[in-house]
């Protein structure tokens, strides 16, 4: 079953197919709560909901989660049509990833598996290991690249988007890391790629199981489904909002799982 709140309309008829209470019931609530202020006990409207009109919770595994990952090419997205969507490191692997060739036209070169940044001959190590102090400038900065190749490499994306709540990361100018590399080096890799590629979403399936649930660790299966119930019927009520969600490590997203790919520019300055 899909889970899709990208939009206030596919979020109640995610809550329809996932609860069997008819879609127009909880595009009512939009309605309902027009100028409601404090949606504290929101969760307890939704269990009123289903037990009023003779609903259901779902089983957790069950769902199929809905992203939409935001990415920048100059090639329309080709290598993603292609191969899909993979983490960082091996994103970077790709010999012909736009990522690789850009950073090797500057004189960039990462070996992934050495834990080492080569720019114009000159080495750095970008190990991940204990973060170093603040007055270690460029020791700090090749930690802050390590960081993002050895830990935050995963593939991610929103389960909802936001025109005005703009993601920090700045997806949709360039990827994360060039930023990174920036600091280090004293670049402006991060301007160059933004002045040559455009913003891209790409929607995609993925098993629930597959991913990380941003809630509490002791939460249980039924509290973790109640929590996507109310995070749609949020959707219904106030409208979609930035909310990222993180693959587990090892997931790739392949071409058969891709559900859309077009230009994004809701987010465009």
């Amino acid at each position: 079953m899909l889970y899709d709140i990208r939009t206030s309309e596919k979020a109640a008829t995610t809550l329809e197919t996932l609860t069997g209470v008819n879609r127009t019931i909880w595009l009512a609530e939009q309605y309902k709560n027009y100028g409601r202020i404090d949606y504290t006990y929101a969760d307890d409207d939704v269990r009123n909901i289903i037990t009023k009109h003779g609903g259901h919770y779902p089983d957790l595994n069950d769902l199929e989660m809905v992203v939409t990952h935001i990415t920048t090419s100059s090639e329309k997205c080709r290598q993603i049509r292609q191969h899909g969507i993979v983490d960082l490191v091996k994103a970077y692997e790709f010999a012909n990833s736009e990522l690789r060739q850009f950073l090797e036209n500057y004189e960039i070169n990462i070996d992934i598996e050495a834990c080492r940044l080569t720019y114009k001959k000159r080495v750095y190590d970008i190990s991940y290991g204990k973060c170093p102090p603040h007055c270690d400038i460029e020791a700090r900065a090749a930690w802050s690249v390590g960081r993002k190749f050895y830990y935050d490499f995963t593939v991610c994306g929103f389960l909802s988007i936001s025109e005005k709540d703009v993601y920090g990361g700045w997806v949709h100018c360039r990827p994360e890391i060039l930023s990174d590399i920036d600091t280090l080096l004293s670049t402006r890799l991060s301007d160059e790629w933004e002045a040559s590629k455009e913003s891209y979403a790409i929607v995609f399936k993925v098993p629930v199981s597959n991913t990380i649930y941003n809630g509490w660790n002791s939460d249980t299966e039924s509290e973790m489904v109640k929590s996507y119930l109310y995070d749609a019927y949020m959707c219904i009520c106030i409208g979609p909002d930035t909310k990222e969600i993180l693959c587990k490590n090892g997931v790739e997203i392949l071409p058969n799982q891709i559900l859309e790919c077009h230009r994004f520019q809701e987010w465009d300055r």
